[in-house]
């Protein structure tokens, strides 16, 4: 795969977000030896997104820049990702959503920040919120849900955290297939009007499974365009909503990276105590048995009691990427 970056945008009904993110791509500083390029994905558009895009492109005069657009019919941004990702020519792949306004140095950064240290499966950075009025007072408490401010107080590490924000998000393209070509993922993120977004959560908890870290770089800056329908305390609540199921999900892989993370005697407490924990269930309200059985699974596979396609998937997912994980350092 060669080394560059592979800028993703995924659109539904973008047609008023895309100029300024455009714009700001095509003010990028990009060293001449960096190759790279611009996806745009419409995902199941009905407001010309597509030929929105080609002719803003057209009018940037940026013909030196591979600009390309694709249509996904299937409504769900990870289907527009799936779309993206297997198009891009190259290594890295950069998440710039449709309100995004990159600062101009944020592609090379990027890939530098991503091509000097292997380690790292995905890097992030800090966003900063504009809007077309004054920010409500009660936005710096919630601005992290809008993907604003900083991921970190400094620079670093931040797999102990657990995710990234999908916004400004730098990856590599062969750790994606890598986590998803044999296990599609269970969230699919937002649709149409929906606000689910758990599935960059999942992604990220995906490249922890697979053993590389997530990094946190404040150098990586950008803006995040904020209308003033998304400022209103209605649409804050409905952002901040828990959906059950994407809380059961992470909790899964939170679960099995926490286990991947213990010594091999520690996993066998864990397991011994969660059977008698299990057993005991039935007379004690202190533990649940549908818990204490999916920690049982998830370390040996015993199956105490009907184990859902979820842990079962995860679980199996996790042998998977340990095995190849282990044949690279045979």
């Amino acid at each position: 795969m060669p080394a560059g970056v592979s800028v993703l945008i995924c659109c539904y009904n973008s047609a008023g977000r895309l100029p300024a993110t455009l714009k700001h791509l095509s003010a990028q500083q990009v060293p001449v030896d960096l190759s790279w390029e611009i996806i745009v994905v419409d995902n199941a558009s009905d407001d010309n997104t597509a030929a929105l895009a080609s002719q803003l492109w057209k009018d940037l005069g940026k013909a030196d820049i591979n600009f390309t657009i694709l249509t996904e019919p299937k409504a769900g941004k990870n289907n527009a990702l799936h779309t993206g990702i297997a198009a891009a020519a190259y290594d890295y792949i950069l998440i710039c959503d449709d309100d995004n306004w990159l600062s101009d140095d944020y592609v090379s950064k990027a890939f530098h920040r991503m091509h000097i240290n292997p380690a790292i499966g995905a890097a992030g950075g800090r966003g900063v919120a504009v809007s077309d009025g004054d920010l409500p007072a009660w936005f710096t408490q919630y601005q992290h849900g809008y993907a604003v401010g900083g991921q970190n107080s400094v620079t670093g590490d931040i797999s102990k955290k657990g995710y990234l924000w999908g916004a400004g998000m730098v990856f590599r393209k062969q750790l994606y297939y890598k986590t998803y070509l044999d296990f599609p993922s269970f969230l699919t993120g937002p649709n149409g009007d929906t606000l689910a977004r758990g599935e960059d959560v999942e992604f990220c908890l995906r490249i922890l499974l697979a053993g590389h870290t997530l990094f946190y770089d404040e150098a990586l800056t950008y803006k995040h365009y904020i209308p003033p329908g998304r400022l209103t305390e209605e649409y804050r609540d409905k952002l901040f909503k828990g959906y059950d199921y994407e809380k059961k999900i992470l909790d899964l892989y939170t679960r099995q990276i926490k286990i991947n993370s213990l010594p091999w005697f520690s996993r066998q407490q864990l397991l011994l105590c969660s059977i008698s924990r299990y057993i005991l269930s039935g007379l004690s309200a202190k533990w649940k048995s549908s818990f204490e059985s999916d920690i049982i699974y998830l370390i040996a596979g015993y199956q105490l009691s009907t184990a859902s396609h979820e842990v079962k998937k995860i679980r199996k997912l996790n042998l998977q990427l340990a095995a190849t994980t282990n044949a690279k350092h045979v």
